[in-house]
């Protein structure tokens, strides 16, 4: 069985560190679509997935699950119910998520950004699944952050000759503009948060508050620590704006 990577809920697995973790909890509005993939073989279980009050372990409810085949294998799509404003986890057979939030306070979801995002199709990976019974699924993955105005830079593709008077023709010209994402603001987010990042920029389909964005060359989050000793980052990575219209969106 294979929990996707993809997954914007993080599943803690093994991890050991000497340090202190980020204080930060992992926010989504109740207006957000939150999906998850498990990718399991023939004869494997479907794991029970459920979620649990943050604060005393109890279910609250379970999750809407969609079974398809994919390949040799299945793809199990969770998606999270609509819930009331809480601190909530989910409990995936026996994988328990990192602790988050669901909010509707317009003050903090304002100082958030959303991505949406989902592969070209289903042969590049294993571990996710980008059309599920013919139909685009994207994943939402909600952060702390924007672009910053001093985070834009301004590039030219052209071709330029000089007449014999010292005159610049300018043939063609195609002007661009790139900006920086800054993820986590002064307080930080886990180191995760630059993990998945880096990984669903390599999806073709990357929507940020609605507007589809693509890393800009082979640039990957640049990751700053708010405090030695603090496993708390900013992450900051650079984009490009497409403007082409996809039909598929």
């Amino acid at each position: 069985m294979i929990v996707s990577p993809f997954n914007p809920v993080f599943f803690l697995g093994n991890r050991k560190t000497s340090d202190f973790d980020s204080p930060f909890v992992q926010l989504f509005s109740k207006d957000d679509t939150v999906c998850m993939q498990v990718i399991r073989a023939e004869g494997e279980p479907r794991p029970v997935c459920s979620v649990c009050d943050a604060a005393d372990g109890s279910a609250v409810a379970s999750l809407v699950c969609e079974t398809h085949v994919f390949g040799d294998s299945y793809v199990d799509c969770y998606t999270l119910p609509a819930l009331p404003c809480g601190f909530y986890y989910v409990l995936l057979g026996e994988n328990a998520s990192e602790a988050f939030e669901i909010t509707d306070d317009e003050r903090v979801l304002s100082r958030t950004v959303l991505i949406e995002y989902s592969p070209a199709d289903n042969a590049g990976r294993t571990d996710v699944v980008g059309i599920v019974g013919g139909e685009r699924k994207y994943f939402s993955f909600r952060v702390p952050g924007g672009f910053k105005d001093e985070g834009w830079e301004f590039s030219v593709d052209n071709e330029q000759f000089v007449t014999q008077y010292s005159d610049i023709v300018e043939l063609y010209g195609r002007e661009s503009t790139q900006k920086a994402l800054t993820v986590g603001f002064s307080c930080g987010v886990p180191i995760w948060y630059g993990q998945l990042l880096n990984r669903l920029l390599t999806c073709r389909y990357v929507y940020i508050d609605g507007e589809r964005y693509a890393r800009f060359g082979s640039s990957a989050p640049e990751k700053a620590q708010t405090m030695p000793g603090m496993n708390s980052f900013v992450f900051t990575q650079k984009l490009q704006r497409i403007n082409y219209i996809d039909p598929e969106k």
